[in-house]
């Protein structure tokens, strides 16, 4: 008689150091989420409500992450964190900025990944936890060291993304494999994941700068880059697609002519 052997049963993985209650009201905070023996539906839905209503805290503050985060998501105007599908297996969530939030003991947030949202139709327990530390906000008053504030989250947001171009690659590679009329039909599935990716990178990029937008900030980002701090600026007016998609650009080009004059300096050494 044949023996058969149960699927290893599917796991989640939280990526996510403790958030202080400064940085949430700042926001820009990552929180990733890694599956085992399970993978992400291929088009999630833009409504995040699944995974907010299932990352709970253990207190209950007015102006805490229960409040702020899960409740409020449901109000039109308050889109309180954004996802964006890395891989088949990696989710990131980011927490846009939350002036109110304000609580008086540390909380611990437990995620459960819905079984909506995944292919095993099964709801995951992640682990582990994370905490959200209460410690008084103070206005910073002076200028951060190493120049403009936003590098601190767009460092992780060009990671992320510079991960989904090697993945996009991986899955080209893959397509080239298969037969003519499979890759055709892989090819128009890829095209609609790509444009959905695509859309979520930018909404998450569109979060971060709206929530770091001050004039302040205005003028570092013109002090790091004038063209730069030019199209963080009109981003933050104008939150389109376009606008968002062009501060990336001059980003991207600043990050590069950094880094070649590095090169070249250590050359020269």
């Amino acid at each position: 008689m044949p023996v058969s052997f149960a699927a290893a049963a599917a796991t989640a993985v939280v990526t996510r150091a403790n958030i202080t209650e400064a940085e949430m009201v700042a926001g820009g905070q990552t929180i990733i989420i890694t599956l085992a023996n399970d993978t992400w539906v291929a088009f999630l839905s833009s409504d995040l409500s699944p995974i907010v209503d299932n990352m709970v805290s253990d207190q209950s503050e007015a102006t805490g992450w229960n409040q702020l985060i899960a409740t409020d998501y449901h109000q039109v105007s308050n889109k309180t964190m954004t996802a964006f599908r890395t891989s088949d297996t990696v989710l990131t969530l980011t927490i846009t900025a939350q002036a109110a939030f304000d609580i008086t003991a540390d909380e611990t947030i437990t995620v459960t990944v819905p079984g909506s949202w995944v292919n095993g139709a099964s709801d995951i327990l992640a682990t582990p936890t994370f905490d959200v530390t209460e410690v008084a906000v103070v206005e910073d008053t002076t200028p951060p060291a190493g120049g403009w504030a936003a590098m601190s989250w767009y460092d992780p947001y060009l990671r992320t993304k510079k991960d989904r171009e090697e993945e996009r690659d991986r899955e080209k590679l893959e397509r080239q494999q298969l037969d003519a009329v499979d890759r055709e039909i892989a090819n128009i599935l890829h095209k609609r994941m790509e444009y959905e990716a695509r859309t979520a990178e930018i909404d998450a990029l569109e979060a971060m700068i709206q929530s770091s937008y001050t004039k302040r900030q205005a003028r570092l980002a013109m002090e790091y880059n004038d063209k730069v701090g030019e199209a963080y600026a009109r981003a933050a007016e104008l939150g389109t697609f376009s606008a968002v998609e062009a501060f990336e650009r001059e980003m991207e080009k600043s990050i590069e002519e950094e880094e070649f004059l590095m090169l070249a300096l250590m050359v020269l050494d």
